[in-house]
């Protein structure tokens, strides 16, 4: 962190520093971060096991009333316009959630995070007594701690959690010794009302 930020209330105030590049990996973890600081059951392998084989259940199941609106009993008869459209809804929902959150997952967060103005920033973040301050390339912040009623801390990084939902993502990594992810563990813990523990990753490699 730049000693001259405007935002720094004085260097002698700092408690913990961190320094991280928000990359492609951290925009990734800190989206997933902030939904499993609020279900600590989203995107778990059971869930993407489940989600996968609903996904292609709802496709198969689809295409089988796609034919059958233009199988043998609809050359007799004509085309059964109700039940293909039924079948081609419900294949179509069924590959789009398995786009959306499977196959095109990556592809998606890739296309936002280069929209993200922040995209490829290095982030400087200091702890003082009274809040958290923030600076990038392209922006400044001080946040009171009294903003993030709660923190969660997750195997490899912490989720400050603010009323208003834009919570704040800070990887393990970006700590460096004496101030370490211990330190700034205990030092969350001193200063958010509710502090909680989950043993889960924010990256998507679990």
């Amino acid at each position: 962190m730049d000693a001259e930020a405007p935002t720094l209330e004085g260097a002698d105030e700092v408690v913990v520093r961190a320094s991280y590049q928000y990359n492609e990996v951290e925009f990734i973890a800190s989206r997933r971060a902030s939904k499993i600081a609020l279900n600590r059951s989203f995107d778990t392998w059971t869930g993407r096991i489940t989600l996968l084989l609903l996904a292609h259940v709802m496709f198969a199941i689809g295409a089988m009333f796609m034919l059958q609106g233009l199988g043998p009993g609809a050359r007799r008869q004509g085309p059964n316009a109700i039940v293909f459209a039924f079948g081609a809804i419900l294949a179509a929902y069924g590959a789009w959630l398995a786009y959306r959150w499977l196959y095109g997952y990556r592809r998606r967060m890739r296309r936002l995070f280069h929209a993200f103005p922040a995209a490829g920033d290095r982030v400087d973040l200091a702890f003082t007594p009274r809040r958290l301050v923030r600076h990038s390339e392209r922006s400044d912040s001080s946040i009171d701690w009294l903003l993030f009623p709660t923190v969660v801390e997750l195997r490899d990084g912490f989720v400050l959690v603010m009323r208003a939902r834009l919570d704040v993502w800070i990887p393990k990594h970006a700590f460096r010794p004496p101030f370490d992810a211990r330190a700034a563990a205990a030092f969350l813990r001193s200063r958010a009302a509710k502090y909680r523990v989950l043993d889960r990753f924010a990256r998507p490699a679990e």
